[in-house]
């Protein structure tokens, strides 16, 4: 349910499949599909109605939406914005995420995720679909490779062409479509291997997938230099035998397939290989070799990466890192506190709580864009000696510029938090602590004032 609607995805193809391949009568499919549209609507959206009629002052926040409404995040934020660009509560103003257009999946970054066999996995998953029509030797697969088609091609599209939020993990979804696909279509295609046509797509799959590996592994070449050279040659023997076979009329043999599964395979198996080797953080995973920055989330200049061995406030993606003098600074006295810090952003606070294993107050929720707590409703919980610090920095929803002025981040949503923080640095003492900048909420302002 994490990413919601996302999941309807797959819907489609579930759909059409049914409704062209069931046994039963076709007013029944569609009979059948209707009553599984209502059982979808309704065990996908009870929770939803359960929260919208609990009341809102004994529940959390509903995070990710700008009224508390979870009919909001499914349909906003995480639904129709995702789509269209319009996701009030982003970091991000800008209407699109990327070049969205229908070769995104195939650049070298979304490409080394999930898409190194899906220009493949479309060329055979449509011969397939050729070579099993009416009655023809292996008919009884025409079902699944119409379900793989339609559950790739609309996820393709989507992700493509979609103008909100889109991190290259996404793909991951791709995976049964075109895993399915090449396996289904490579094994219709070798049972027919000995026709003309046959042999000319196998041959363009093999080409489009060389091709697909080297745009993918040429600006890693510094990580592999040879590897592209290995794909480019396996390529071109299968080419090779591929042509050989077409001079002779003869099918294609053992040593295509062999040649081909090396040129479509050794590169994933190497991204493979590096990804499991390598350690991974942060909340945008990413396969094979280390990925550029992703898009900045701020409008500005990309999150300079902390140092690996020190304390850190962390950013929007990844969580805060605390050290052994500011974990004790922070649990100091903390039972006396509902939260024994504040901080701007989920994943700013994810460290500091773990560290002290007490509450940390993240404000503005995972993004710092949602208005809870407002800023009278912080102003409230200080007064009431319910917090004990507050840490500077958290979720980079503030930069400083040259002259020392603090401005606000091009972004959607609420300026809560951007006002606490500023609130907090103009009126209560602040100490530095391995790095990080922290104020003491419980010191009187009028006391700070006077110097007493």
């Amino acid at each position: 349910m994490t990413k919601m609607l996302q999941a309807f995805l797959v819907l489609p193809a579930l759909a059409l499949t049914y409704l062209l391949f069931a046994s039963a009568p076709v007013l029944r499919r569609w009979l059948h599909l209707l009553g599984a549209a209502a059982a979808t609507t309704v065990l996908g959206s009870w929770w939803l109605v359960a929260v919208e009629l609990w009341p809102a002052a004994t529940r959390p926040w509903i995070g990710g939406s700008q009224r508390n409404s979870a009919l909001e995040l499914v349909l906003g934020y995480n639904g129709v914005g995702r789509l269209t660009g319009d996701q009030v509560g982003s970091v991000s103003t800008s209407r699109g995420w990327g070049h969205n257009t229908v070769l995104r999946l195939l650049d070298p970054g979304s490409g080394g995720q999930a898409s190194w066999l899906l220009p493949a996995a479309a060329l055979l998953g449509v011969l397939a679909l050729w070579l099993t029509r009416g009655a023809r030797e292996g008919h009884r697969a025409r079902p699944a490779v119409v379900l793989w088609l339609t559950w790739t091609g609309v996820t393709w599209l989507v992700f493509s062409l979609m103008g909100g939020i889109f991190h290259d993990y996404y793909t991951v979804a791709l995976a049964p479509g075109v895993a399915s696909l090449v396996g289904l279509g490579s094994w219709v295609a070798w049972h027919h291997r000995g026709e003309a046509v046959v042999t000319r797509t196998l041959g363009a799959a093999v080409v489009v997938t060389g091709v697909m590996a080297l745009v993918v592994l040429w600006p890693q070449r510094s990580w592999s230099p040879w590897l592209p050279w290995v794909v480019l040659a396996l390529a071109l023997v299968a080419l090779w035998r591929v042509a050989h076979a077409h001079r002779r009329a003869v099918p294609v043999g053992a040593g295509f397939a062999a040649a081909a599964l090396l040129a479509g395979l050794v590169g994933p198996a190497a991204y493979s290989v590096e990804t499991a080797a390598t350690p991974h953080s942060g909340a945008v995973p990413h396969a094979g070799p280390p990925a550029a920055p992703e898009p900045s989330y701020a409008g500005g200049p990309a999150p300079t990466p902390a140092d690996p061995d020190g304390p850190s406030v962390g950013d929007l993606l990844t969580a805060s890192r605390s050290s052994p003098a500011l974990t004790r600074l922070l649990a100091r006295d903390a039972d006396r506190y509902t939260w024994v810090a504040a901080v701007t952003g989920a994943n700013s606070a994810a460290g500091f709580q773990l560290a002290t294993d007490r509450s940390v107050m993240p404000l503005g929720g995972f993004n710092g864009t949602d208005p809870a707590p407002s800023f009278a409703e912080f102003r409230r919980y200080v007064a009431q000696g319910r917090i004990h610090w507050f840490v500077s920095g958290g979720g980079r929803l503030v930069r400083e510029e040259p002259d020392g002025e603090d401005l606000a981040v091009t972004r959607t949503g609420s300026s809560a938090a951007v006002r606490i923080e500023r609130w907090v640095a103009r009126t209560f003492p602040a100490r530095v602590v391995d790095g990080v900048v922290v104020h003491d909420l419980t010191v009187p302002p009028a006391r700070r004032l006077t110097g007493r």
